[in-house]
C-alpha cells in the first residue's frame, strides 16, 4: 500500500547532506528541462564569470514515487498566452534570484 513505508516518498530539494541513514541513497534526480526541451541548467551564470550549469535537483525514492511531470520554471522561454493566462512577466523567476524553480508532480506507485 503507497504510503506505508516510512521512505518510499520523500523528495528532496536543497543542499543535502545525508549523515547514516542510507535508506535516503537510494533516490533518483528528476529530469527536468526548460520549456525549450533542450537546456537543463538550474543556476542562470549571465553577468557573471561562469557559465550557466545545473546546480539543483529534486531526488526522489523511485520504489515508492514516480514523476508524472516536471519542469524548469523559465518566464523568459515562456510563451505570451501562458505568461498573461498565469499573471507572470518574462523576467518574473530573473528577479527570484539565480536559481530557477524545479516544479515537479509526483504520484504514489
Amino acid at each position: 500500500m503507497p504510503g506505508t513505508s516510512t521512505n518510499d516518498g520523500i523528495p528532496v530539494n536543497g543542499a543535502v547532506i545525508i549523515i547514516g541513514d542510507r535508506r535516503l541513497l537510494v533516490m533518483i534526480a528528476a529530469e527536468l528541462y526548460h520549456p525549450d526541451r533542450a537546456t537543463t541548467w538550474t543556476w542562470d551564470g549571465r553577468g557573471t564569470p561562469f557559465p550557466s550549469n545545473t546546480l539543483d535537483y529534486q531526488l526522489y525514492g523511485p520504489s515508492g514515487l514516480e514523476m508524472r511531470s516536471g519542469f524548469i520554471l523559465d518566464t523568459e522561454q515562456l510563451p505570451a498566452e501562458v505568461l498573461e493566462q498565469y499573471e507572470l512577466e518574462i523576467g518574473t523567476v530573473g528577479r527570484t534570484g539565480s536559481h530557477r524553480p524545479l516544479v515537479v508532480e509526483y504520484g504514489w506507485k
